[in-house]
């Protein structure tokens, strides 16, 4: 009965903070497998952790704007331009709930959009269209991306695929036309391809229109908007944290 009350008042403080239904359940049971306080390491990786993952936020675009997306992220957890070079199919593997690249770990989040799995899972959808010398590269990856929600969880799902497996460098160069190529990017396109990257997913980010990535203005934040929001986060989380210990004592 404890464990109820206190889930119920999870949902409820998820709830609170505007995440959606299916955004909830998916933090519950991503929580559900970390050793601990549940409650604890839900604030702390699943609540948290996003806001200062903004800067990851993917907002949609091509298979160009996907790969490079998870350039920016991987190479910001640790991994250098030569070793992003260096990477293949063959160093991407599922570890429980999580995805490993290479030396890293790419952690679940409830937003699909800074989620880090899903980052990798959009582009493993993208790759897994790949075909060398088949002449329907460019059409399935641009299919593939194009058919790609910013709001709907990937890494959910792409664990089942199998094709991606097969291709021959996992961060491939991508032509003018949108075709996915034999190399892999060099260590100076890696950095060409994360300033792209910081560039849409801060500066600008996109809406589709007939599957063409466009700019879209917005009006910067006021300064005191985050300042404002982590106030009230950290008195929600106080609040919840003293109701849960209430219920388990009673």
């Amino acid at each position: 009965m404890r464990t109820a009350t206190a889930r119920q008042l999870q949902q409820d403080y998820l709830a609170s903070l505007g995440l959606p239904v299916f955004d909830r359940e998916i933090t519950l049971r991503l929580a559900s497998d970390v050793p601990g306080s549940v409650t604890g390491d839900l604030v702390s990786q699943f609540v948290l952790q996003p806001i200062s993952a903004i800067r990851h936020r993917w907002a949609g675009g091509d298979a160009r704007a996907i790969r490079d997306h998870l350039i920016t992220v991987l190479h910001d957890l640790g991994l250098t331009r030569a070793r992003l070079t260096s990477l293949s199919p063959a160093d991407v593997r599922v570890v429980g709930r999580t995805w490993r690249v290479g030396e890293v770990t790419l952690r679940p989040r409830p937003t699909p959009s800074t989620c880090e799995c899903c980052c990798l899972a959009r582009w493993l959808v993208v790759l897994d269209a790949f075909e060398p010398g088949g002449g329907r590269s460019q059409y399935g990856a641009e299919q593939a991306a194009s058919d790609l929600r910013v709001d709907a969880h990937v890494c959910l799902s792409a664990a089942a695929l199998q094709n991606w497996q097969d291709a021959p460098t996992l961060l491939p160069v991508i032509d003018r036309h949108g075709t996915l190529g034999l190399d892999a990017l060099s260590p100076r396109s890696m950095t060409a391809a994360m300033s792209r990257s910081r560039e849409l997913q801060e500066d600008r980010p996109v809406r589709r229109v007939n599957h063409a990535v466009l700019p879209v203005r917005r009006r910067p934040p006021p300064d005191r908007d985050l300042p404002d929001l982590l106030d009230r986060l950290e008195e929600m989380v106080d609040a919840l944290l003293h109701s849960i210990s209430a219920t388990l004592d009673a």
